[in-house]
């Protein structure tokens, strides 16, 4: 092997050395959280307030950089309907749900989901009453990423982190003709995850890496003594 051949070995092993011994870029873990199963939209109690939980950040796996959190829900809702005129009534009506998530902190951004049911189509006599089927709202999500010291902090450690939810619920009642009025039955569910980005911590260089440092250090010194013999 000439000399021109060995130096650009040495160096090409020292330089793969150095990449196999660099500190790693971000890395990501995601966490699914315990959902709230459906459950009458009450929550907007103080009694009633439920909770969605997360798996928090272990510090041991290195420096949380931000916190990613979906979440997705829906509702399913029973309306009645009545006509209480004197005259008969026909319209639709739906029922809308505003289900919010809020840390006690106030450090989010109060992630909502806005859901609202298929509309109700009913037509009623004097002084009749409809009730529908059971109807089920398509899944609505959220998504937001935060990075600052209260989102990071609260969701940093060995355990898990509550989220309350609350819900506000009406019904939207569009009627032409008589005294109509309406009523909902519904229940909602959350569901969500979270997104840890992180910074892994620091580690010592693998022995293989070393060990290539060191063969290349040593054959680069090898390779500069016999240099100066040969001068």
């Amino acid at each position: 092997m000439s000399r021109t051949t060995l130096r650009s070995f040495l160096f090409a092993a020292i330089a793969a050395a150095m990449i196999l011994a660099a500190p790693a870029s971000a890395d990501t873990i995601t966490y699914t959280a315990t959902p709230i199963g459906y459950t009458l939209t009450d929550w907007e109690l103080p009694s009633s307030v439920q909770t969605i939980s997360f798996q928090q950040f272990n510090s041991s796996l290195g420096t949380l950089q931000s916190v990613q959190l979906q979440f997705s829900g829906d509702i399913e809702t029973t309306l009645t309907v009545t006509n209480n005129g004197i005259s008969s009534s026909s319209g639709n009506v739906k029922t809308e749900s505003v289900l919010t998530v809020q840390d006690v902190g106030l450090n989010l951004n109060a992630p909502e989901l806005d859901m609202v049911s298929p509309p109700f189509s009913y037509t009623l006599a004097i002084g009749d009453s409809l009730t529908s089927l059971l109807l089920t709202s398509k899944t609505y999500k959220s998504d937001d990423t935060y990075t600052s010291s209260g989102v990071l902090t609260e969701f940093t450690g060995v355990g898990t982190f509550g989220l309350p939810a609350t819900t506000f619920t009406q019904t939207l009642l569009a009627n032409n003709g008589g005294n109509t009025f309406s009523s909902q039955v519904t229940d909602a569910e959350l569901s969500g995850k979270v997104t840890y980005t992180y910074t892994p911590g620091e580690s010592t260089p693998e022995p293989a890496s070393m060990g290539l440092i060191g063969l290349g250090l040593a054959g680069l010194a090898f390779w500069q003594r016999r240099r100066t013999r040969a001068n």
